[in-house]
């Protein structure tokens, strides 16, 4: 009984000290920052230099090797299309993804497992801008028996 009392205290003398760096935690950090009064401290960060961004010619992605409708015969398709170059491109099936690079071109191809029936493959990138650019492609599998 006693072992019981004594492991109850212990959580609540923890749990106070959470509590209490929950709500004290960040009124005492505002007073410690020595550079919030001086920004002349040895510790006050420099004023960050301008980045400059490099800039793609934000060709969309496009899947040239598979068009809408496609009936294929094998599991395994290759995918290849073309978008800026040296970007990441993500090729994605319900059953499978694979991660590539454009070349020098823009060109990229891979791989990718599907599933018997309909399939979405999707060919994605994400340009300078962080814009996410798309492209689908509804196949089928019919495999014969």
């Amino acid at each position: 009984m006693g072992e019981k009392f004594f492991t109850a205290g212990i959580g609540i003398i923890l749990g106070v000290i959470i509590a209490a760096g929950i709500f004290f935690g960040p009124r005492l950090l505002a007073k410690v920052n020595p550079t919030q009064d001086n920004p002349l401290s040895p510790l006050a960060s420099p004023t960050p230099a301008p980045v400059s961004v490099i800039s793609l010619d934000n060709r969309p992605v496009v899947i040239t090797s598979l068009s809408d409708g496609q009936i294929v015969r094998e599991k395994t398709v290759e995918v290849s299309g073309k978008t800026s170059p040296g970007i990441a491109v993500t090729l994605t099936t319900s059953a499978d993804e694979q991660f590539t690079k454009s070349d020098n071109d823009g060109n990229f191809s891979g791989k990718l497992k599907i599933d018997e029936g309909e399939n979405t493959v999707v060919a994605a990138v994400t340009d300078g801008r962080g814009t996410l650019q798309i492209d689908r492609k509804q196949i089928i599998l019919e495999v014969s028996e």
